[in-house]
């Protein structure tokens, strides 16, 4: 019982003895002290906001105790995957992830200001590389036992309607363009309309309205596209809409476009090889998904568009040769490989029927012949089995369709 009574006093003391961090007094009154967790709070409420882009790399210079490293690489005019694959020791698996790259046809032609993300295991060999084609699509090659795998990865964005409405001063191209219309709409526009008017006829005071839907990707302003036109010039109304058969009319009902050819061949060709995804490669020998046609064609064939669209790609690729990609609306586009040459630019505006390229043996080929692909919504298609709207002729039912969706479209733009 003493000794208890010892310590409980022995503590006592402790607590009530005074420290020389005792609080300082001002004018007789004691001040509370700060916690060192108060001051800690307030520092880091005064420091500005670290870089999160400093955090990764920072976090990135720890070292990786399993062995797995990564590195990421922004390309610079003049880059190829293959220079950083060849620095890293593994350009060995260049072939095979070239194979793998046949369905998107993005590796063996990149940009500068496109990313790489590259990760080798902890043996030093290839087991993961990302391509950052743009904001909204990065291209994914993953190894597998039989070599790699490759996923598109699409980031949707946001779609948003606009209206774009003013008076002509000087021309619709000036005029639209400074009124915040895309040079792409712009053109498009006039390709629309080229038939049924004279754009240089247009006089000061006429009035344009245009209905564009936008898309923006984390933000950026990404693409668009032309819902409706209404172009007002004295006493004439000239339009264009934009229906869910992928063509445009005009608010009659009148068809603009001239809707899509079955065939890129005029004339008969041995099909030499069907649409499959389960065939065996002819060179490789391995099961690959075969995305399209391919005609038997002596080279120099021409090969003509299969409807109104914009030249999207113009690349030489490795496996597919020269090859062309055209975008018909925002639904359609298609591919045409293996060419001797191509006759249009990136971003030109083509009509149906006209000569785009001709047919060639480039590339990784087993003959002349022209590979020919369809993709809807991004996805490849059997292009013998699409039923594509051949005419521009509408039933009365879906005449009434789009007069009810013209009118909403015109209530929107204020015309």
């Amino acid at each position: 019982m003493a000794i208890f009574i010892v310590v409980v006093i022995f503590v006592a003391v402790f607590i009530a003895w005074p420290s020389g961090d005792a609080p300082p007094k001002v004018d007789g009154v004691a001040r509370p002290l700060e916690l060192d967790m108060d001051r800690i709070l307030k520092q880091q409420t005064d420091m500005v906001a670290q870089d999160p882009n400093e955090v990764i790399k920072a976090h990135a210079e720890f070292p990786d105790m399993s062995g797995v490293s990564e590195h990421f690489v922004t390309l610079q005019p003049g880059d190829t995957v293959g220079k950083y694959l060849s620095e890293l020791n593994v350009y060995s698996a260049l072939p095979e992830l070239l194979v793998a790259d046949e369905k998107d046809l993005r590796l063996g032609n990149v940009m500068p200001g496109q990313t790489l993300n590259i990760t080798l295991d902890a043996k030093g060999r290839l087991s993961k590389l990302d391509l950052g084609i743009d904001i909204a699509n990065k291209l994914t090659f993953t190894a597998t036992e039989d070599g790699f795998s490759a996923e598109l990865f699409t980031d949707p964005g946001e779609w948003s309607e606009r209206v774009i409405a003013g008076d002509i001063h000087g021309s619709f191209n000036i005029s639209a363009n400074k009124n915040s219309l895309s040079m792409s709409s712009i053109t498009h526009i006039a390709k629309l309309l080229e038939n049924r008017l004279k754009f240089r006829n247009l006089r000061a005071g006429d009035k344009y309205y245009v209905l564009v839907n936008e898309q923006r990707v984390k933000g950026e302003f990404y693409q668009d596209e032309v819902l409706g036109v209404i172009i007002k010039s004295r006493n004439t109304t000239y339009s264009a809409f934009l229906h869910d058969d992928g063509n445009y009319y005009d608010q009659a009902g009148s068809g603009l476009n001239k809707a899509y050819r079955k065939s890129p061949l005029n004339g008969k060709f041995r099909l030499s090889s069907h649409f499959n995804l389960k065939r065996k490669h002819p060179v490789t020998g391995k099961i690959r998904p075969h995305y399209g046609t391919d005609w038997a064609t002596p080279i120099g064939t021409p090969v003509y568009s299969i409807g109104d669209g914009v030249v999207e790609r113009v690349e030489n690729h490795p496996f597919a040769g020269k090859y062309l990609v055209l975008k018909h609306g925002r639904k359609y586009t298609t591919r045409y490989l293996h060419l001797s040459k191509i006759l249009v630019r990136k971003g030109e505006r083509v009509s149906m029927g006209q000569m785009v390229a001709k047919t060639g043996n480039t590339g990784r080929s087993t003959g002349a012949h022209l590979h020919f692909e369809f993709h809807i919504n991004g996805r490849q298609v059997n292009p013998l089995n699409v039923k594509l709207p051949f005419a521009t002729e509408m039933t009365n039912k879906r005449l009434q369709d789009f007069k009810r969706n013209v009118a909403a479209m015109k209530k929107k733009m204020g015309a």
